[in-house]
This record gives structure tokens, sequence and C-alpha cells, in this order.
């Protein structure tokens, strides 16, 4: 991700599972104490873990190493928004329907309405429903 030309500030985080646990834990490679921990998710060690700041706050970004991106650049007209998708790599975004006018702007995303897991053709149901911090 570039914002005007610059790319976005990207850390490399370690990625570790936690002994006789179904966790992951997760810090700067810089960092050699603390971190924190995520659930474990199927093939999880196929992904490059970053901590990705889009402005102040850092993000978690994924990047499945065995896929292939097409690199395009866009534009973002004055007055609309482009939307990316949580799951960068399998989102119907901004790259696919294009930019959204600022006066469809209605509110702010609090929680997870849904999430669903194409894999296993279901809803995640331990996400449904959390608050978006």
């Amino acid at each position: 991700v570039r914002i005007n030309g610059e790319p976005a500030k990207r850390i490399p985080l370690q990625v570790t599972s936690v002994a006789n646990s179904s966790r992951l834990l997760l810090k700067p490679q810089s960092q050699p104490k603390g971190g924190w921990e995520m659930d474990v998710f199927p093939h999880w060690e196929e992904f490059d873990f970053y901590h990705e700041y889009l402005g102040e706050e850092p993000h978690l970004a994924l990047y499945n190493r065995g896929l292939m991106r097409r690199h395009r650049e866009f534009i973002v007209p004055e007055g609309h928004l482009f939307v990316m998708g949580d799951n960068r790599d399998h989102s119907s975004d901004s790259r696919d329907w294009g930019f959204v006018p600022l006066e469809n702007l209605k509110g702010k995303a609090m929680f997870v309405w849904l999430s669903l897991d194409y894999k296993n053709i279901g809803v995640r149901w331990r996400r449904f429903g959390h608050w978006i911090e």
C-alpha cells in the first residue's frame, strides 16, 4: 500500500506458536520480549505478518507468501474514498467497484457484522459481533 506515492510504514513481526495451546505469539522482530497473542488459523505458516501504519495507528497485515499480486495504482478523486476490504487478498472493494463519494459515508464501523469462512463454507462465529479496535 502506498499513500501519496509513499509506501505505508511496515514493521515485520516475528510469529511463533505458543507451546501446548492454539495461540500464536506476535512481536516486532526488534523487540526481545512481550508481544501479544492471537488464535491459530489454518496455514498461518504461509503468511508474513506486519504492523502496517496507515496514519499513527498500527494495523495487523498478513501477506500470503504464495500469492502473486498485481501492482495497480489508483488516483482517488477529490471528495471520494478508496475503500479496502479487511482481507486485502480476497476482498471485493474499490479495486473492483470504484471509489465511494464522501456523501455516502454514514458512520464509523464499530463491530464485525459478518465474517465468512470460505474454505469451510460457514460463518466464523468467534468473530461475529466483536468490537473493532
